[in-house]
């Protein structure tokens, strides 16, 4: 029993550092706006007063906007690392706190208006990348109008649903609720093959331990759907994650799996990381 716990604390460890990060920048960074973006939904008489006082948004100015969307329990100022990477790249960045209790419905509802504006100035249609729940906000969208989108990234999203979902007891009067397995949100989203209009990259990991079974993560095999393990990443780990990071802006930016691409992934990494780059693309058995 002591010799697997003290096998088991690197990952511990690993564990508890990037959940500790994500909580502790959702408290100190965007709770504010999560409280004012909740009550605003629940408090119809106070949308006015709570107008006044907005809390801080992580929006770039750029060339082609790219829409990022966190998680469950998870910040936008998670998100910031990856989004001054992508902004100095060229792409705008649109990034803030929303409240991730909200109905899914409604969150894709509302996600499609700003969609819809931007796309018009950006040449009819635009990229977005999410986390988790904010992944399903994405490909939710992506199904009613599929013709919105050029590019999508995924990382960690419970495609299928995630028995974790069932775990807590408030779920049934939560949001929560609507990521379980064979839940309505689910059932509507998993049915039948995504459309076609984009190019998706999905990352999911075989320790996630909040997507579970990791495999519900994998989206549909298709010809413009390619998945990527990522091995040995835990759930909140894809928010903070190098090689993630950079994989994501090269795709955005039209890179794809073929000649050069490894030297040039691993151009962008401290040398630390280009062990994992091997194993990634060996596991998952690109060249």
């Amino acid at each position: 029993m002591i010799d697997k716990l003290r096998k088991d604390v690197p990952l511990i460890k690993r564990v508890l550092g990037s959940s500790l990060k994500t909580v502790g920048r959702l408290a100190w960074y965007d709770g504010y706006e999560f409280y004012r973006r909740a009550a605003h939904n629940r408090l119809p008489f106070a949308r006015a007063l709570l107008d006044l006082a907005q809390g801080r948004d992580y929006h770039l100015p750029g060339g082609d906007v790219v829409f990022l969307r966190p998680g469950y329990l998870t910040g936008a100022s998670c998100l910031v690392e990856l989004g001054d990477l992508l902004n100095a790249n060229g792409h705008g960045i649109d990034n803030h706190q929303y409240d991730f209790t909200a109905s899914l419905e409604s969150l894709i509802e509302r996600f499609l208006v700003k969609v819809n504006d931007i796309a018009e100035d950006n040449g009819g249609t635009v990229k977005a990348a999410g986390h988790s729940k904010g992944g399903l906000e994405i490909l939710g969208a992506y199904r009613q109008r599929p013709e919105l989108f050029d590019r999508i990234v995924t990382w960690a999203v419970p495609y299928l649903g995630s028995e974790r979902a069932i775990d807590f007891p408030f779920c049934k009067f939560d949001s929560l609720a609507e990521m379980a397995p064979g839940s309505e949100f689910i059932s509507w989203l998993s049915d039948g093959p995504l459309p076609v209009n984009a190019q998706i990259l999905n990352f999911y990991s075989d320790e996630d331990m909040i997507v579970v079974p990791a495999e519900n993560s994998r989206l549909p095999v298709q010809d413009n759907v390619t998945n990527i393990l990522l091995p040995g990443l835990f759930h909140n780990d894809f928010l903070y994650d190098p090689i993630a990071h950079h994989m994501t802006r090269l795709f955005l930016a039209g890179s794809s799996f073929g000649n050069g691409y490894v030297e040039e992934l691993k151009s962008c990494l401290g040398r630390e990381y280009h062990p994992r780059v091997d194993v990634l693309f060996d596991v998952n058995g690109l060249t």
